[in-house]
């Protein structure tokens, strides 16, 4: 199973609470998601620290949009009808 998580919020430097709910998330499933699956973090820029420390089934994957804005409702979706995941995780409120 290929396991799509939304990590732009959880990459932001400066967190707030659905941004930190969503690095623990992440952390917290990278111990526990077996290497049966395959997990995709999609960002907008590189993971920093400890996101960025992915197990062997786990890969990041920056989707550039140079906006500011509309990063979620128009990269994401392209991407999610390009190549879509089996589940897809989005922790925001869209």
């Amino acid at each position: 199973m290929l396991i799509g998580i939304d990590a732009s919020r959880a990459n932001n430097e400066q967190k707030t609470g659905v941004e930190w709910y969503a690095w623990a998330l992440i952390q917290e499933l990278k111990k526990i998601i077996s290497s049966e699956h395959r997990v995709v973090l999609y960002t907008r820029e590189p993971l920093r620290g400890e996101l960025g420390v992915l197990p062997n089934n786990w890969q990041e994957k920056v989707l550039k949009w140079p906006p500011k804005r509309l990063w979620t409702q128009v990269r994401l979706s392209w991407e999610m009808y390009r190549k879509a995941p089996d589940v897809l995780f989005v922790p925001a409120q869209f």
